[in-house]
């Protein structure tokens, strides 16, 4: 009897022990939670690649909780502080891959796209370029701007999600679509 209690207590945890498997998400665990069970299955899989980038990704995370000029407060259930962190690391790794590709260095601008495709499973769907200019367009004819001055106004008419698109790259554009053709 007593042997029998002990192997269903040992088979009993071998089943919660085999239940624990990190990469499952749901929809409601937070990007930081998300980063963080990541890293431990990047960990036990010994995938340096996926580990590397998923540190420097929780590394970026806390430097911004820690930085005093942070108004987001806790970034660990602030998902969209988060999307903004993981956008600009987007955007440079974007910017590195025009950088190595002037260079002739193909290996490293396909490695940072390879961080790129890894980052983006962390953010919800981005607008493309495309999909922005025609917001801006739309909002430029609806309050009739014409000028550089109003970009202010097109921009927060516009009503663009910064989850979905950062707003570097919505200033960028509006102020291409307001700017004369001339200064272009």
């Amino acid at each position: 009897m007593l042997r029998s209690a002990i192997i269903s207590c040992a088979l009993s945890r071998r089943a919660i022990v085999a239940t624990r498997f990190y990469s499952e998400v749901s929809e409601t665990t937070s990007i930081y939670a998300r980063l963080r069970d990541d890293l431990k299955v990047n960990m036990r899989a010994k995938n340096m690649k996926q580990l590397t980038l998923v540190k420097a990704l929780l590394s970026s995370i806390t430097y911004a909780e820690k930085d005093p000029k942070n108004k987001a407060g806790d970034l660990k259930t602030n998902d969209s502080a988060v999307i903004t962190l993981l956008q600009a690391a987007i955007i440079q790794r974007e910017e590195s891959i025009t950088e190595f590709t002037k260079a002739s260095r193909q290996d490293l601008a396909a490695h940072e796209q390879e961080q790129i495709d890894s980052i983006a499973k962390y953010i919800p769907k981005q607008l493309t370029d495309a999909e922005i200019k025609d917001v801006l367009t739309r909002v430029i004819q609806e309050q009739g701007a014409t000028e550089l001055r109003h970009i202010g106004q097109v921009t927060k008419a516009s009503n663009i999600d910064p989850n979905t698109a950062h707003r570097s790259r919505i200033l960028a554009f509006a102020k291409q679509l307001l700017s004369p053709p001339d200064k272009i």
